[in-house]
């Protein structure tokens, strides 16, 4: 007889135009004939096709239901919305906008942010990824560089070029959180007063607020559930990020062993990053540099691609994090 139902991919929250199977199955002991039969509660948001394939179409929720028989069925809520994006390498994106969402939808956010946390497991390697992913390719819109202000070991500073909070930085609600300003508070695509010359944005400008290379890689850590503290990058004679873990100055070869994973962090001196993915062909790197958070893939099948000549370093972060949660590569 049939024992149950299960559903494999129970995605809650879905970006409008994406599509993808929901992989269920019977559960069942000896023979068993009975076909799956699936259900959208409202089909002009989210529809489903007898092969459990399902179709965003617009915004708003619906439950889908798979059942084999009357009193044998599984549900589960789908949020559908255009507040996200099909995930996708594209970084040919807009800046955001200053302070354009609305209270619930910067709510919906949020919640999107914490579910994809929550479901690559809070407090590992996945974690981590799962915040860095979010921001580079499902975020709609571009958080752009903003050369820091200073941080919060240094002058009190919070959310000039770096947000070490929860949740995005979005909205005049997580202003009021910043916990000591300097030219702010001013959330991420608000104008901020630039202080400082990095050759390239000039000092007493004003410039959209965002988060620079460390402070996107803290940001990404803290949200992911480590408390990194709120540092810099570099090879400086304090603690910064690159202590977290050891550095890896063979790069080729640590790749080519198998040991690198997404979550290592990635750099020279003076800059951070975060490796979002590997594959067979590429190592895909997350940052905010010059523009913003963006995400780009560079060659990993020989010593004389552009990773190994860009970067100096991969910092290994297994016993950083100790567990890589549900982690995909």
């Amino acid at each position: 007889g049939i024992i149950g139902i299960v559903i494999n991919n129970t995605n809650k929250y879905v970006a409008v135009g994406s599509n993808y199977n929901i992989d269920a199955h019977l559960d069942y002991v000896g023979d068993n004939d009975k076909k799956l039969k699936y259900e959208s509660s409202n089909s002009d948001i989210v529809s489903i096709d007898d092969e459990g394939n399902i179709s965003a179409l617009s915004d708003g929720k619906t439950i889908i239901t798979v059942s084999a028989t009357d009193d044998i069925k599984e549900s589960f809520e789908i949020t559908s919305t255009s507040l996200i994006r099909p995930a996708m390498q594209n970084n040919d994106r807009s800046i955001v906008a200053c302070n354009s969402y609305t209270t619930e939808e910067l709510k919906l956010l949020d919640d999107i942010l914490a579910y994809r946390i929550s479901e690559a497991k809070e407090g590992t390697r996945a974690g981590v990824v799962a915040a860095a992913r979010f921001l580079a390719l499902e975020f709609p819109y571009l958080i752009p560089y903003f050369y820091e202000n200073g941080r919060l070991t240094t002058n009190g500073v919070d959310g000039e070029g770096r947000y070490y909070n929860k949740g995005l930085y979005l909205g005049e609600e997580k202003e009021s959180q910043i916990r000591g300003t300097f030219a702010g508070p001013s959330s991420w695509g608000c104008p901020l007063m630039n202080y400082e010359d990095d050759g390239y944005r000039k000092p007493f400008t004003y410039f959209p607020n965002g988060l620079d290379c460390s402070g996107f890689v803290s940001w990404t850590l803290f949200n992911g559930g480590f408390d990194i503290q709120d540092v810099g990058s570099g090879l400086s004679d304090g603690y910064d990020i690159t202590d977290a873990g050891v550095i890896r100055y063979d790069m080729y070869e640590y790749v080519s062993s198998g040991e690198a994973k997404p979550g290592d962090l990635i750099g020279w001196d003076g800059h951070i990053g975060i490796i979002g993915a590997i594959d067979d062909n590429y190592v895909y790197v997350i940052e905010s540099l010059t523009k913003g958070v963006e995400i780009y893939n560079f060659d990993r099948t020989t010593p004389y691609s552009k990773l190994y000549t860009r970067y100096v370093y991969i910092v290994d972060m297994k016993d950083y994090y100790k567990e890589d949660g549900n982690l995909t590569y």
